[in-house]
């Protein structure tokens, strides 16, 4: 894997190394969750990518979803609208086949 380094700045307050290396690894993480999650939203990456990349199950990246309120499922307005037209098209093929000769 190519690795890219990003240069981060520790606030002077920092001073302590052991802190210093704490505060470094949790911007590490956080940049890591935040930018597959961005990917993710994009649908520029599955959830089964994102989970590897997250180094989880995929069902502990969909409690990860859930947690940062982002939906799993992401439907636009034209694809909801042909499922839509799609159900109701089947909905009466089935009421016609379902009923009875007396």
């Amino acid at each position: 894997m190519r690795r890219t380094y990003v240069r981060l700045e520790v606030p002077k307050e920092v001073k302590d190394r052991k802190l210093k290396q704490e505060y470094l690894s949790t911007a590490e993480a956080i940049l890591k969750e935040q930018t597959i999650l961005r990917l993710y939203q994009e649908k520029r990456i599955s959830t089964g990518a994102a989970a590897r990349m997250l180094g989880i199950p995929l069902f502990d990246f969909m409690r990860f979803l859930g947690k940062h309120r982002i939906p799993m499922f992401q439907v636009t307005g034209s694809e909801l609208e042909a499922q839509l037209r799609s159900a109701r098209g089947l909905s009466r093929v089935g009421a016609k086949g379902s009923k009875s000769k007396k």
